[in-house]
């Protein structure tokens, strides 16, 4: 779910003068003390867009739709948007108000 944060944190600590205090003191702790702090980019790519595409060929084989070899191109994209979508719902989430039933939208005139 963090993959599009750990992304955006490897990029930055690959510019080379970062002016902003705070964002350099994060990524100086993330140097230091984080559980990521041997991944690269390229690790993240084998990790997960080359595994997540070889599964998605394999099922492609397995249930004979040669469709899913393009598809499965897209699918780590799609992975990122679904993690963004995440982490925005998080805080509504756990702090929100529900009555625990789902209420249909209400519909506005245009």
């Amino acid at each position: 779910m963090f993959l599009p944060v750990v992304i955006a944190v490897l990029f930055l600590n690959t510019l080379p003068n970062i002016t902003y205090p705070p964002l350099a003191s994060f990524i100086s702790l993330y140097d230091n003390f984080g559980p990521y702090r041997e991944l690269n980019i390229k690790d993240i790519f084998i990790g997960a867009f080359l595994i997540d595409y070889l599964v998605t060929v394999i099922i492609g084989i397995v249930n004979k739709k040669p469709q899913f070899f393009f598809y499965g191109l897209f699918f780590f994209f799609m992975h990122i948007v679904v993690s963004a979508v995440l982490i925005s719902a998080i805080i509504p989430g756990f702090f929100g108000k529900s009555e625990g039933r789902w209420v249909s939208p209400k519909r506005q005139k245009s």
